[in-house]
Protein backbone atom coordinates (compact mmCIF):
# COMPACT_ATOMS: atom_id res chain seq x y z
CA UNK A 1 0.00 0.00 0.00
CA UNK A 2 2.95 2.38 1.09
CA UNK A 3 4.77 1.51 -2.62
CA UNK A 4 1.51 2.06 -4.25
CA UNK A 5 0.91 5.64 -2.56
CA UNK A 6 4.73 6.34 -3.30
CA UNK A 7 4.47 5.74 -7.00
CA UNK A 8 1.11 7.99 -7.06
CA UNK A 9 3.30 10.99 -5.48
CA UNK A 10 5.92 10.35 -8.28
CA UNK A 11 3.30 10.63 -10.90
CA UNK A 12 2.08 13.61 -9.44
CA UNK A 13 5.43 15.12 -8.62
CA UNK A 14 5.82 14.60 -12.50
CA UNK A 15 3.23 16.77 -13.42
CA UNK A 16 3.71 19.18 -10.93
CA UNK A 17 7.28 19.72 -11.87
CA UNK A 18 5.38 21.65 -15.30
CA UNK A 19 3.45 23.95 -13.82
CA UNK A 20 4.64 27.65 -12.46
CA UNK A 21 1.87 28.32 -10.00
CA UNK A 22 4.03 29.14 -6.88
CA UNK A 23 1.47 25.82 -4.78
CA UNK A 24 2.74 23.50 -7.43
CA UNK A 25 6.21 24.53 -6.87
CA UNK A 26 6.39 24.36 -3.41
CA UNK A 27 4.45 20.47 -3.32
CA UNK A 28 6.97 19.65 -5.86
CA UNK A 29 10.01 20.47 -3.54
CA UNK A 30 7.84 19.05 -0.49
CA UNK A 31 7.55 15.58 -2.48
CA UNK A 32 11.37 15.74 -3.53
CA UNK A 33 12.51 15.65 -0.14
CA UNK A 34 10.04 13.08 1.45
CA UNK A 35 9.78 10.58 -0.96
CA UNK A 36 13.70 9.51 -0.99
CA UNK A 37 12.90 9.53 2.79
CA UNK A 38 9.52 7.02 2.35
CA UNK A 39 11.25 4.84 -0.21
CA UNK A 40 14.74 4.28 2.23
CA UNK A 41 12.03 3.37 5.05
CA UNK A 42 9.78 0.81 2.55
CA UNK A 43 13.25 -0.40 2.25
CA UNK A 44 14.58 -0.93 5.16
CA UNK A 45 11.40 -2.60 6.65
CA UNK A 46 11.58 -5.04 3.76
CA UNK A 47 15.02 -5.68 4.25
CA UNK A 48 14.56 -6.59 8.14
CA UNK A 49 10.74 -7.42 8.60
CA UNK A 50 10.64 -9.85 5.16
CA UNK A 51 14.58 -11.08 4.26
CA UNK A 52 15.56 -11.09 7.82
CA UNK A 53 18.44 -8.75 7.47
CA UNK A 54 19.88 -6.31 9.93
CA UNK A 55 19.46 -3.11 8.72
CA UNK A 56 23.19 -0.99 10.07
CA UNK A 57 21.84 1.90 11.99
CA UNK A 58 23.78 4.34 9.38
CA UNK A 59 20.99 3.09 6.98
CA UNK A 60 18.07 3.63 8.72
CA UNK A 61 15.73 6.75 8.97
CA UNK A 62 14.40 7.11 12.23
CA UNK A 63 12.46 10.14 11.67
CA UNK A 64 10.38 11.27 7.92
CA UNK A 65 10.64 14.63 9.06
CA UNK A 66 13.94 15.10 11.57
CA UNK A 67 16.49 14.23 8.73
CA UNK A 68 19.28 14.10 11.47
CA UNK A 69 17.76 12.22 14.23
CA UNK A 70 20.30 9.47 15.73
CA UNK A 71 19.85 6.42 17.20
CA UNK A 72 21.52 6.24 21.05
CA UNK A 73 21.88 2.84 22.35
CA UNK A 74 20.43 2.83 25.94
CA UNK A 75 24.16 2.60 27.18
CA UNK A 76 25.31 5.34 25.53
CA UNK A 77 22.48 7.60 26.84
CA UNK A 78 22.16 6.21 30.39
CA UNK A 79 26.18 7.40 30.32
CA UNK A 80 25.84 10.57 29.24
CA UNK A 81 23.42 11.07 32.22
CA UNK A 82 26.13 9.78 34.30
CA UNK A 83 24.18 6.87 35.44
CA UNK A 84 25.44 3.44 35.51
CA UNK A 85 23.44 0.82 32.51
CA UNK A 86 23.05 -1.81 35.22
CA UNK A 87 20.13 -2.12 38.33
CA UNK A 88 18.10 0.85 36.57
CA UNK A 89 14.24 1.37 36.50
CA UNK A 90 11.48 3.57 35.87
CA UNK A 91 10.93 5.39 39.30
CA UNK A 92 14.56 5.88 39.81
CA UNK A 93 15.09 8.24 36.68
CA UNK A 94 11.49 10.05 38.16
CA UNK A 95 13.97 11.25 41.56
Amino acid sequence: MTQKTVESARRIQKQLRQCQEQKAKRLHQILETFLPRTEQVIDQTTRRIFQGEQVPASEKIVSLFEEHTDIIPIGDYLSRQGVSSGGIWPQDLAQ
